[in-house]
């Protein structure tokens, strides 16, 4: 009788590995599936652009649509950080109203070898702000890969004199 119970746990012990072993495996494949898709089916760069895109478009709809639900950003002649997507979309909305244009570029984007989280350095030039005039930096942006694409989770941009409009625009 003692032999036939010291065997059991053993005949147990093989099935519970094997079942560890695939599950392992799955939740691995489920991963890569899910990581390699991209927002989409696009890449950290292409979301990259969109945001850029969205800047040149002026449309702030389309540039919070980059912001992930719980964003935090820090916007130059901003003393504290905007918290949230809605906050965030009215920053833009009353920006785009005493300004020409803001364009920005995607100088640098890192993308983890996990592939959910990276970052984009660029630079921007918020042209024609009524009564200051131009005014120009750089940002950079930490992104997230979520169940929705890449969003922006943290955003910082700072005003560097050394950046021109020219370097923004090409012009």
């Amino acid at each position: 009788m003692k032999a036939q119970t010291k065997s059991l746990p053993r005949l147990l012990f093989i099935p519970v590995i094997a079942l560890l072993v695939i599950g392992l495996v799955f939740i691995a494949y489920q991963r890569q599936s899910v990581l390699a898709s991209g927002p989409g089916g696009s890449s950290l760069a292409e979301a990259s652009q969109g945001f850029v895109d969205a800047f040149a478009a002026k449309d702030p709809e389309r540039i919070v649509s980059y912001f992930a639900d719980d964003v935090i950003a820090m916007y130059p002649l901003e003393s504290v950080p905007e918290f949230g997507i809605e906050v965030n979309l009215q920053n833009w909305i009353g920006a785009f109203e005493i300004m020409d244009s803001h364009p920005i570029t995607s100088d640098i984007v890192a993308e983890a070898k996990s592939k959910d989280v990276g970052y984009t350095l660029g630079r921007f030039c918020a042209l024609g702000i009524q009564d200051v005039g131009d005014l120009c930096g750089r940002y950079v942006a930490t992104w997230d890969w979520t169940k929705s694409g890449w969003k922006i989770t943290l955003l910082s941009a700072l005003i560097h004199e050394d950046v021109l409009p020219a370097d923004v625009t090409g012009n």
